[in-house]
């Protein structure tokens, strides 16, 4: 049964109707999803194990201009779906889900009294599982959040274990459909750049959930893909917060935000054990960036914002010491090893070669560990090629959200990604630019014999013996922090 809501039926006492058995409620935010959202629903339309408990979908129709309503609406007659289109919403996917959890709760702005009877319905709801458009469940999703969910009254929130869809070949299905349910008329189709892209983001997602459920399931993020949260932890937030609402929409990374929230309120936050769901991968370049530059830029603001007063954002902090130090060591390496051969001064120490053995090493059992891995993918983090391309694309992500934190203005992270996937995105390539500027401008000295090779060399000659030593110095403190990411992947865990 599919109907449409708005807030009057919360004040009128028919947004719930029907006996007051225990409820499982979905809250889906859509925004132009006529792509995504049919396989989406189905995935919930397969669910098993589910028993006592009545499933309502709240999808929320945020801004639509495509046929995201009338898939749903000449596919899902057997599902109980709540549509609500969003009023006035610019806070993009924050800004739909808070207005569907007010159905719920309620609008702190609107004085008129909720209806008994929509309180006594919202009574009953046992859990809200938020859950994206473009996300797929494993058949036993659902019944596994709840079970992990009920067990311990002090878990808030539960996120499941996400994996990449891969895009695959037009001559193949796609090599990890969970099952029969993916429409095969709505199949991903991609080249093997797109392939090894989406295949490195679920390697990220495989080490992320190794690493969380090694610190004891801790939770670094209750997702927004797929996670379940207890209703009188969202009550909290409700109260306490003062958002109207749950999600704060001050960051691009909201449920980071939740997560914290939860966390102060005395709400543990952890990562289920096996229930499994499907994420829709940035396969393209421009999406990966711009979904990237979203989620660093909302961590980054949590933690500049939070210092080092929390677990997490010592964790954020250590991630990007970590990776300023790859990139020094490499920058010491392109320039020292010339000039010291140049000078006959070159030496080798084996130490220095440690990370990126480590890096092997991490990267090697991480992509063996990943679900529906290919050989092609496991040869090339053995061989050391795709961490070390991914590594410069992590790198580069994170140079322009440091240049973006300068600016006066905030950059809108949503709508970046947005224009990214519809293909509208035009970026200024001011990165690209500086560096050939820089280049023409050597070049033009080195015709000019300002500079050359060997004045440079000669330049550097006093100061090669202490560069070693900062070299060296670096290696070993990277390596110590790469053999602590090496134990965080110990125990029979599965990604």
């Amino acid at each position: 049964m599919i109907s449409t809501v708005t807030y009057e039926d919360t004040l009128n006492g028919t947004l719930l109707y029907g006996k007051l058995n225990d409820k499982l409620v979905i809250v889906m935010p859509a925004h132009n999803e006529e792509k995504a959202i049919y396989n989406s629903l189905n995935s919930i339309r397969k669910q098993k194990g589910l028993t006592g408990l009545d499933v309502i979908i709240f999808i929320a129709l945020d801004n639509c201009i495509d046929d995201t309503e009338k898939v749903i609406r000449h596919n899902f007659s057997d599902l109980n779906i709540k549509l609500y289109r969003t009023v006035n919403n610019k806070q993009h996917k924050a800004g739909a889900l808070n207005q569907v959890y007010r159905l719920i709760f309620g609008d702190l702005t609107n004085k008129k009294p909720i209806a008994d009877y929509t309180k006594k319905q919202v009574a009953t709801i046992k859990a809200f599982v938020g859950v994206d458009a473009d996300v797929m469940l494993g058949d036993d999703c659902l019944a596994t959040l709840y079970k992990d969910l009920s067990i311990n009254y002090g878990v808030g929130a539960v996120s499941a274990n996400y994996t990449c869809l891969l895009p695959e070949s037009k001559h193949k299905l796609l090599r990890n459909v969970p099952d029969e349910f993916y429409d095969y008329h709505n199949l991903k189709y991609g080249n093997s750049f797109n392939r090894w892209l989406s295949f490195q983001q679920s390697a990220e997602f495989a080490q992320w959930t190794l690493k969380q459920k090694a610190s004891n399931y801790f939770a670094e993020i209750a997702g927004g893909q797929c996670s379940i949260f207890r209703p009188e932890a969202l009550r909290d937030i409700y109260k306490v917060c003062k958002l109207n609402g749950i999600y704060d929409n001050a960051t691009d990374t909201e449920d980071l935000n939740l997560t914290q929230q939860l966390r102060k309120l005395n709400w543990k936050c952890i990562i289920s054990d096996s229930a499994r769901c499907y994420v829709d991968s940035m396969d393209k370049l421009s999406t990966y960036i711009s979904q990237r530059f979203k989620w660093v830029s909302g961590t980054l603001d949590y933690a500049l914002q939070s210092g080092l007063g929390t677990k997490y954002s010592r964790i954020l902090w250590g991630r990007e010491l970590l990776l300023v130090l790859n990139f020094f060591i490499r920058c010491l390496m392109i320039v020292l090893i010339p000039a010291s051969v140049a000078l006959g001064m070159f030496t080798w120490n084996w130490i220095w070669i440690t990370p990126y053995a480590l890096s092997i090493i991490i990267n090697s059992i991480v992509s063996m560990r990943t679900p529906h891995r290919r050989f092609i993918d496991v040869l090339l983090n053995v061989l050391g090629i795709s961490p070390e391309i991914y590594l410069w694309l992590t790198l580069y992500v994170h140079a322009k959200v440091w240049l973006s934190l300068l600016k006066v203005s905030k950059v809108d992270g949503w709508q970046r990604q947005y224009l990214a996937e519809q293909g509208k995105l035009h970026s200024t390539h001011i990165g690209l630019l500086f560096v050939l500027i820089v280049a023409v401008v050597l070049i033009l000295l080195a015709k000019a014999n300002i500079i050359s090779f060997s004045s440079a060399v000669a330049f550097m000659k006093p100061y090669i013996n202490s560069m070693y030593n900062v070299l060296t110095t670096l290696t070993i403190i990277t390596m110590l922090a790469m053999l602590y990411q090496l134990l965080k992947l110990r125990g029979n865990f599965k990604a």
